[in-house]
């Protein structure tokens, strides 16, 4: 009598034990990344991703969206300005319903992550501020000297034409083009500049080893 009271006390613990592990496994979320006191989880890279908050990166560059998510980060811990933002949280809005296909197909979607509206809109008030915090401060850049747009035209604009097998057009027909592209990349040049010098005010921590590793856990053609 004693031997069957103990095998179906083992037995207990036994089921016990196994609804906690899985349970346990189920509720703990892998962290990517921290920004001091902030925690990048697995879970933020599948939302991300799937919800095409960042339409400009391609989903296998796994490591440009955790850059990102991170320099948002540190924007919004170390530049405090007041935006509305009403407005354009309405049009991502949008944006995303006209995504998915359809306002039912959008919710649907986000019942599956167990999201609400409130949830998803927190990533895009975070895009949208770093966007606009971004804009201000760059706004302006430092006029482009003729030297420069010469420079680039006999450097680069000539070399790739001839390598294309095309007659490169005169500076004067592509002088404007030449410029928006100097000006472009002068700005990209200081905001990663800007960026990194706030990077190093802050404590961050890269927890990926195997960005493959990473590609295999969100299963991303599972997530289209």
């Amino acid at each position: 009598m004693l031997s069957k009271i103990k095998k179906v006390i083992i037995f207990l613990l036994f089921t016990f034990l196994s609804y906690s592990f899985n349970h346990t496994e189920e509720v703990i979320d892998r962290v990517l990344a921290s920004v001091g006191d902030e925690a990048i989880t697995l879970s933020d890279l599948k939302i991300v991703i799937h919800f095409n908050i960042y339409p400009e990166i391609e989903k296998k560059y796994i490591k440009k969206y955790i850059e990102r998510i991170i320099d948002q980060k540190i924007v919004k811990r170390k530049v405090k300005m007041s935006f509305p933002l009403d407005e354009e949280i309405e049009k991502e809005k949008n944006r995303l319903i006209k995504w998915f296909g359809s306002e039912e197909r959008f919710f649907n979607e986000l019942l599956k992550f167990d999201l609400t509206w409130d949830d998803l809109k927190k990533y895009i008030e975070e895009k949208i501020y770093y966007e606009k915090i971004i804009k201000d401060k760059f706004k302006f850049i430092s006029p482009i000297t003729l030297d420069e747009i010469k420079k680039y035209y006999n450097e680069v604009y000539v070399p790739e034409q001839k390598k294309k097998n095309l007659y490169p057009k005169s500076l004067l027909e592509v002088a404007s083009e030449i410029e928006s592209i100097i000006e472009n990349q002068k700005r990209k040049s200081l905001i990663s500049k800007w960026l990194e010098d706030l990077k190093k005010e802050e404590n961050i921590e890269i927890k990926i080893k195997d960005i493959n590793e990473i590609l295999a856990q969100l299963k991303i053609n599972d997530m289209e």
